[in-house]
């Protein structure tokens, strides 16, 4: 037999599924001489055969004779998955994209490949390339966005999916995924009720228990839990979601009761762990640090859940005056997460948000909100500097309804000041200002005479808020470097706050926020209020009169006793909160200044 006789035989046999058979005859051929598809063949067998260690130097072969053939780089980025050499894998896919033609029988495959590899960014890349985009493709797209975090262009696909397939349960599904990671509850609850209409199952009650307590619907979160199944009541994602409910209510024997149980399955629940840690009396806080020190010299552990339960250790520490222990669980966590972001080139960039921060006061905005009556409350600064607290305290006004930590700003006017040409931006926010106003009332479902948002970095937005609204007022909050410093480095944050887990970097966002929210109110100083932490701790009744009367709302002393409330704040200062206003926290940093020195030094010589 001749040379293609052979290759026609191997190839019959390959895809008939002998692989065997088919390996000795495209061996043969590569033993007399070099066969491209003879090559490629015999790599595809014996990745097939899971023989990657022989496989990999095949595909390297045939593409050092064939480096533009797509075939063989799809199945060679493949076997180099298989072997977990992701980076050399993404590193060809890059190198590819441009190659693919722009029709579904390529783009398909080299999309999901590139999803599967994490390579999110590559297979938006791949999928934009195609010219007639399938369902199948737009909700890859779709995935890949919602990876990314983008949820703006995620939901903007969505929503051109939902005119297309207004049933569709994947469609529904993602949409309502995007609407609740943004906190858009008004929108994201509907969705989630219609896709119980389509499948009443026990993980889309579970889910929509989850979604209701992060609404602040805590009679609704009861009722989708009490749906799920009986055969279900010993299942760690109901008793997670028990055991939130019950803290939130502020039902501390409840609440230990259902982390008990918790423990019983999974002894590193870090929601369970953070419970003891609060609520625990000295035997069950010995008993956490008993089981939980062994963190910082063996672990090795990235997870949430490990970082969680390392700040929940370190805390336990500190109630029993053991910083340096304590803060040896903090550098433990945020080392942890600081590799995490590097890793994932997340890590924060200073360059960027100077840059940033520089454009938003480039900005020639056009005051609108000059009224006497306030309609809306922005509470914002650096994440723990007191937003909560003042929170609590403005929600006791009978006529003021909180969205807590609300996405709706952003989500109105961020991608609009990113891409918008600067000279342009101060007349389109004039000339939309009711419309701009509305989509933010949409996204926040509430119609009410005050309403209060304390998402902490609206102070990036605060020209565009007073360009638009017309009766909104803006509370700066500001608080001690040190203290505040710390405060976010013994906490997790998510990967936004990509500066949490490093101290210089934690010194440049919190120098940075400073100087902008001064930019702020030197320009509106009559709609910015500053407001000092450490000042109305200590003087608690003379500086919310102040507040308030800045506000124009009537004061009452009564409202000082706002902890008496157990409303939910789904932010880490949810315990604090919950009692009254006290200074234990004020110059608390004193306990670390040495560990906070690289800290101190840096915001030092940024503020000069």
């Amino acid at each position: 037999m001749n040379i293609n006789q052979i290759l026609n035989q191997a190839e019959q046999a390959h895809q008939s599924g002998q692989l065997e058979q088919a390996s000795t005859l495209y061996q043969s051929i590569v033993n007399q001489q070099t066969s491209i598809d003879a090559l490629y063949g015999l790599a595809t067998v014996k990745m097939q055969q899971q023989d990657f260690a022989s496989a990999l130097p095949l595909f390297e072969r045939a593409l050092a004779i064939e480096p533009s053939a797509l075939d063989i780089s799809f199945n060679y980025i493949l076997c180099l998955k298989h072997v977990n050499l992701i980076d050399k894998a993404t590193e060809l896919l890059a190198r590819v994209i441009q190659s693919i033609p722009s029709n579904s029988d390529f783009i398909a495959p080299y999309a999901q490949l590139a999803f599967s590899l994490n390579a999110y960014k590559h297979t938006i890349a791949i999928i934009e390339r195609n010219t007639q985009e399938t369902p199948q493709l737009a909700i890859l797209l779709v995935q890949s966005h919602m990876a990314l975090g983008d949820w703006t262009n995620a939901i903007t696909r969505l929503n051109q999916l939902k005119k297309q397939f207004p049933n569709n349960y994947e469609v529904l599904n993602n949409l309502a995924i995007c609407y609740g990671k943004t906190l858009n509850f008004s929108l994201a609850i509907p969705l989630f009720e219609q896709l119980i209409m389509l499948k009443p199952d026990n993980d889309n009650y579970i889910r929509m228990a989850d979604l209701y307590l992060l609404a602040q619907q805590k009679e609704n979160a009861e009722f989708a839990l009490n749906k799920v199944s009986s055969d279900m009541a010993n299942n760690i994602q109901v008793l997670i979601l028990r055991c939130k409910l019950a803290r939130l209510n502020h039902n501390k024997e409840q609440a230990l009761a259902f982390a008990s149980r918790i423990l019983e399955i999974s002894s590193n629940a870090s929601i369970a762990w953070q419970v003891v840690g609060e609520f625990g009396d000295d035997k069950q806080q010995s008993l956490l640090v008993e089981q939980l020190s062994s963190l910082i010299d063996t672990s090795n552990e990235t997870s949430f859940e490990s970082r969680q339960n390392l700040y929940t250790l370190g805390k336990a520490y500190e109630k029993r005056q053991q910083f340096k222990n304590a803060f040896q669980a903090f550098i433990k966590a945020n080392e942890s997460q600081r590799k995490e972001l590097i890793d994932a080139q997340k890590q924060y960039s200073p360059s960027v948000v100077q840059q940033e921060y520089e454009q938003l006061k480039a900005f020639k905005y056009v005051e609108k909100s000059q009224l006497e009556t306030t309609n809306n409350v922005f509470i914002v600064g650096m994440p723990r500097s007191g937003t909560t607290l003042v929170n609590r305290l403005l929600s006791q006004n009978p006529g003021a309804i909180s969205v807590n930590e609300s996405n709706g700003i952003s989500a109105t006017f961020e991608q609009l000041l990113q891409h918008m040409p600067q000279a342009e931006v101060g007349n389109y926010l004039k000339a939309n200002a009711n419309e701009l106003v509305e989509n933010y009332q949409k996204f926040i479902g509430i119609d009410n005479n005050i309403v209060i948002d304390k998402m902490p970095h609206n102070f990036r937005f605060v020209g565009a808020i007073l360009a638009t609204f017309p009766a909104a007022k803006i509370i700066q909050m500001r608080r001690a470097p040190q203290d505040l410093a710390l405060s976010i480095y013994c906490q997790q944050f998510n990967d936004y706050h990509s500066y949490a887990c490093d101290l210089p970097s934690i010194a440049h966002a919190v120098a940075e926020a400073n100087k902008l929210m001064d930019y702020w109110k030197k320009v509106f100083p009559k709609q910015v209020y500053d407001l000092d932490y450490q000042n109305l701790v200590e003087a608690p009744t003379e500086q919310a009169k102040l507040l308030f009367d800045f506000l124009n709302l009537p004061w009452q002393q009564e409202y000082l006793n706002f902890y008496k409330q157990a409303v939910p704040s789904f932010t880490f200062s949810e315990v604090q909160v919950r009692k009254p206003i006290n200074r234990s926290k004020i110059g608390f940093s004193t306990n670390y200044s040495l560990q906070l020195k690289p800290f101190t030094e840096a915001y030092n010589k940024l503020s000069t």
